[in-house]
């Protein structure tokens, strides 16, 4: 197969997420050699191949943060902690539930 064949076999492997870690350095190996090629159409299939899998290690890695964060927010629910959730140099307000069911509160700056 030629390099046009194998920048789109490459690029159906990352769309369909056919790539395991293992086979991602022989990928990118590709994709720089593809980068390299005299033709501009598979400079460009490996152009969008790159693009292809850095989007998906972003989307894989979002996902990631939201998953922990989602964790940490339920077991703070458990414990009986309202988390609020601050940005920058703001307040965070942090409630925590007590026995008879009051909520005490305190402010935090976060710095």
């Amino acid at each position: 197969m030629g390099e046009r064949g194998d920048m789109r076999l490459l690029g159906r492997a990352i769309n369909n997420r056919w790539l395991t870690d293992e086979h991602k350095p022989a990928a990118m190996a590709a994709i720089e050699a593809g980068l390299k090629s005299a033709d501009d159409r598979v400079r460009q299939s490996a152009l969008r191949n790159l693009i292809a899998m850095e989007s998906q290690n972003q989307k894989d890695e979002h996902q990631q943060a939201n998953e922990f964060i989602s964790r940490v927010i339920e077991l703070a629910n458990r414990l009986g902690i309202d988390v609020g959730v601050g940005t920058g140099g703001q307040a965070a307000e942090v409630r925590a539930i007590e026995d008879d069911g009051s909520t005490a509160e305190a402010e935090e700056e976060r710095t």
